[in-house]
């Protein structure tokens, strides 16, 4: 299967709100999720990247810059027909090598749910001390993660 990792087309931003629908719509009505989507400041700052298979968009995730060679990744949907198949990861492989060859080498996540799916990826939970948010592991993936948050003055990013 020819998977193809590429930012986000502007008249894809619907389809890949769609794609999140039954994670984050919260029981709103579609037309008021995807309008809430539309209107998101959150969603204005990032970029989104998207995995097309056989010709269909199969998953996205938004990318943030977080600073000079820093970016979270975030808001990983997938299609329902998709999921626990692979394509996420393909994804998540497909995003990092783009961000990589962009100069990026250092990777924020907040893993909401199946963190297996980046620990896969290289992504290591930051300590204890770190993790800010209920319900949420902030994930990191660089060279020496130890070394990051052994830095002075190290600051896990707020959840974005």
């Amino acid at each position: 299967m020819l998977s193809h990792v590429r930012i986000a087309l502007s008249e894809e931003h619907e389809r890949i709100f769609r794609l999140g629908y039954d994670a984050w719509g919260e029981g709103a009505p579609m037309a008021q999720y995807l309008a809430s989507c539309r209107a998101s400041p959150k969603y204005a700052r990032g970029r989104w990247l998207v995995l097309h298979e056989g010709g269909s968009l199969r998953s996205a995730l938004i990318v943030y810059r977080l600073g000079p060679g820093c970016a979270g990744l975030g808001s990983v949907a997938t299609a329902p027909d998709a999921r626990r198949r692979g394509a996420a990861s393909r994804l998540l492989a497909g995003a990092l090598t783009l961000l990589e060859a962009d100069g990026d080498h250092t990777f924020f996540l907040f893993a909401d749910r199946v963190p297996e799916l980046y620990q896969r990826q290289g992504f290591v939970p930051l300590p204890a001390a770190y993790q800010r948010r209920q319900g949420s592991i902030c994930m990191v993936r660089t060279a020496l993660p130890e070394k990051l948050w052994a830095e002075p003055g190290f600051r896990p990013p707020h959840y974005f």
